[in-house]
């Protein structure tokens, strides 16, 4: 009766290895719905990001659309700038608008030889001569300035104030402003030739102006 009692497996082991059995499957399938559902999560995650990025390409396409429908057109400046090139200007900018994107005048350039204010055109050519180059070749004034044809009479350079005499062609402030001074330290200019001992009016500036000036 004794051995067969030894031989026998006790009931309680074998509860204790189902027990255990048991919450290893539990553990098991527990992990594996866990990485379903973080699967789940990623694959949500991913499809919010692609919408996302969907929406800021499209986002990014109305905004290129936008732009590519502005009213820019096409310039092209040369000449004393800092940056020579073609540039896309709004409609309504001005001369001076387009030296500025163009880096600025250089040191030779001759400013008071053109009209910064002249509103720019399209597919046009705007050069920014020197003073050298407007000696050797007075035609390189560029179009909308003040011309002849604006003026009522001759000005009197002996008789002009700062306003008047800004409105010759070349003759910026301060250039008037020299004028004005001259006469005030040296008297009236005799001729019109006169007006040549101002520094930065050469031959070719006088030629622009001969017509426009008078000295009486």
């Amino acid at each position: 009766m004794m051995k067969r009692n030894k031989t026998q497996p006790k009931r309680w082991l074998i509860a204790i290895v189902l027990i255990i059995f048991s919450f290893s499957c539990v553990s098991i399938f527990t992990r594996i719905i866990k990485n379903k559902s973080g699967a789940a999560d990623s694959d949500e995650i991913i499809i919010e990001v692609n919408e996302s990025g969907e929406k800021d390409i499209a986002e990014n396409n109305n905004s290129l659309n936008d732009m590519q429908s502005s009213e820019l057109f096409p310039v092209y400046i040369t000449g004393q700038v800092r940056m020579p090139g073609v540039y896309r200007v709004e409609a309504g900018q001005i001369l001076d608008d387009l030296v500025k994107i163009a880096g600025g005048l250089t040191e030779e350039a001759a400013p008071d030889a053109v009209n910064l204010a002249c509103e720019l055109k399209s597919n046009q050519l705007y050069r920014i001569p020197s003073w050298t180059d407007l000696e050797e070749n007075p035609d390189l004034y560029l179009g909308e300035s003040v011309t002849e044809e604006e003026h009522t009479g001759k000005v009197n350079i002996n008789t002009a104030d700062q306003g008047q005499l800004e409105t010759l062609p070349g003759i910026g402030p301060a250039t008037a402003t020299a004028i004005i001074k001259y006469r005030e330290k040296n008297g009236n200019f005799e001729t019109i030739e006169d007006i040549m001992l101002i520094s930065g009016i050469k031959e070719a500036r006088f030629r622009s102006l001969e017509d426009l000036i008078t000295a009486d």
